[in-house]
């Protein structure tokens, strides 16, 4: 693991774990460390076999935060008047809005949505775009579940 059993292990804002599981007993303790709320997102893939060997996405503002052989989970970071960041995912994606005001257009002919507020959720499959909405910066979580 990444530190002692049993030892508290701080995580700043918006980042991510993958724990693997799969075929093991597991439990796990999550604990706020101060007096903001806290929130926490957990996303299961229950495939037992036949994995997928997709690559990552490369796109503007996009990086590839963690991967495993379940998720590949991507930090995007988003600036007023930028363009926007296009990509296509090959598995489900779920995005978790950590902070900003954004525009996520889906495919060919869906209508663009505006999504504001830390921990909002947006399911996407396949094309999508992300733009900024206002005069804040955006960040952004997206869980592939390959």
């Amino acid at each position: 693991g990444e530190g002692a059993d049993d030892q508290p292990r701080l995580r700043p804002a918006g980042s991510s774990v993958i724990t693997d599981y799969t075929g093991k007993p597991s439990t796990h303790r999550v604990e706020n460390a101060g007096s903001a709320p806290a929130r926490f997102i957990e996303v299961e893939n229950f495939r037992t076999s036949g994995w997928e060997s997709t690559m990552p996405i490369e796109a503007a503002a996009t990086t590839l935060a963690r991967q495993s052989r379940s998720f590949f989970v991507y930090d995007v970071r988003l600036a007023p008047g930028s363009e926007a960041t296009a990509h296509e995912h090959a598995a489900p994606t779920i995005i978790i809005l950590l902070s900003g005001t954004v525009e996520n257009q889906g495919g060919l002919g869906q209508e663009p949505a505006v999504f504001q507020g830390a921990g909002t959720l947006i399911y996407t499959s396949g094309a999508h775009a992300l733009r900024v909405k206002g005069d804040q910066p955006a960040h952004l979580a997206e869980v592939e579940i390959r």
